[in-house]
């Protein structure tokens, strides 16, 4: 149920109130990579660079840790969610920069 309510808020824009519930549920041993996606999506459109990236980072590394290649799955995931992106002004140069920050193999300063 959480899952469902924090995407919809998203869907509204509401995502100050998403990044709460989806930081709840990342901070619990229920996660899933898709928490970590939507999470980090909610901190990014919040604003909250910083905290997109880490749960960024931290989708990329599940994905790792499942032998997936988590560059190709990101920005694949970039694509297919386009549309709450550009709707939100992230542009895709900004996208390029996201998705190299997640997925580098080497820890940010």
């Amino acid at each position: 149920v959480s899952r469902a309510l924090a995407w919809g808020l998203m869907l509204k824009g509401n995502f100050s109130q998403a990044d709460g519930i989806y930081s709840q549920i990342a901070g619990g041993n229920k996660s899933v990579p898709a928490d970590m996606l939507n999470g980090g999506y909610a901190k990014w459109l919040s604003h909250d660079m910083a905290g997109a990236v880490a749960l960024l980072r931290r989708y990329c590394g599940m994905l790792r840790a499942d032998g997936k290649d988590a560059t190709k799955l990101l920005a694949d995931d970039f694509s297919n969610d386009a549309a709450l992106l550009d709707s939100n002004g992230v542009k895709r140069s900004e996208r390029k920069i996201m998705l190299h920050l997640a997925t580098a193999d080497s820890p940010l300063p």
